[in-house]
């Protein structure tokens, strides 16, 4: 018997964003509470520690606010969470400097 049998095979699903407007809002208002030892740039072992059990209680918070029910799977990791915001504020910080360098 095939195991694809009855299955719609080539045909891609249509994916939703992996974060919401919403999510996003509510990320970067956690990230800011924290942002004292989030943004911090050293890297000693106590500061480490520290950012770690920021990341964690934002991940914890995140996941508590999140008007999605969502399962376990999906739950957005401290490392998910880490990416994603290290990449967006990334961006972020290039569209202020392009906007200041228009500017003067």
């Amino acid at each position: 018997m095939d195991s694809f049998e009855g299955k719609d095979c080539g045909v891609k699903r249509k994916r939703a964003a992996n974060f919401s407007a919403k999510d996003k809002g509510l990320l970067v208002d956690l990230v800011s509470r924290y942002a004292g030892v989030l943004e911090c740039k050293k890297t000693d072992g106590s500061t480490l520690r520290e950012k770690e059990l920021a990341w964690g209680k934002v991940a914890d918070e995140f996941n508590g606010q999140v008007d999605t029910a969502r399962d376990w799977k999906v739950l957005k990791t401290v490392r998910r969470l880490k990416i994603y915001y290290n990449c967006n504020i990334l961006l972020y910080r290039r569209q202020i400097f392009a906007l200041k360098l228009t500017t003067t």
